[in-house]
């Protein structure tokens, strides 16, 4: 990562997780070197050193801990830390997720449609709903003449999904 560009790493939540993940799988353990990872490849193991970083020579494994610490700067001491930080960007982030909702101006409504309870439609509504197939009058509904046409034309549907 190139110097200047550090700080996107600590405004990154991503990347306290993952050094907690890490932390929590290398901490104290230690790995076995592969055969062919021992420099130089022959002669007895005091001679021998395994090319994987945080070696030391005269062991044939290297220890979790001295390796993320090494070779990417994370150590096992940062893990609760991270988790904690971690969820404060969670609480963060949802906070202002909740006040940025709260300024988004809902779309205005036009009133192209008005909805009125049962039987409680204004007297002018209902008369001009009086030429429409269905009109309301009290808590009943009347059906015209001409609903049978619709209904011959258009097929009663049963089934649920459509």
């Amino acid at each position: 990562m190139l110097g200047w560009s550090r700080w996107i790493n600590f405004i990154n939540p991503v990347a306290y997780a993952f050094e907690s993940l890490m932390a929590n799988e290398f901490s104290g353990r230690d790995f076995p070197c592969a055969p062919y990872s021992l420099i130089p490849p022959y002669g007895e193991l005091s001679n021998r050193i395994c090319s994987v970083v945080g070696s030391t020579p005269a062991q044939a494994s290297v220890s979790g801990d001295i390796y993320i610490g090494l070779a990417f700067s994370y150590y096992a001491a940062n893990k609760w830390r991270n988790v904690g930080i971690v969820f404060a960007f969670i609480v963060g982030i949802g906070v202002a997720y909740l006040e940025a909702a709260e300024f988004v101006a809902p779309k205005k409504s036009k009133g192209e449609v008005l909805v009125f309870p049962r039987g409680q439609a204004p007297a002018l509504v209902a008369h001009q709903n009086s030429n429409d197939i269905e009109t309301v009058r009290g808590n009943s509904v009347k059906v015209h003449k001409q609903s049978s046409l619709v209904s011959a034309v258009i097929q009663r549907q049963t089934a649920v999904f459509q």
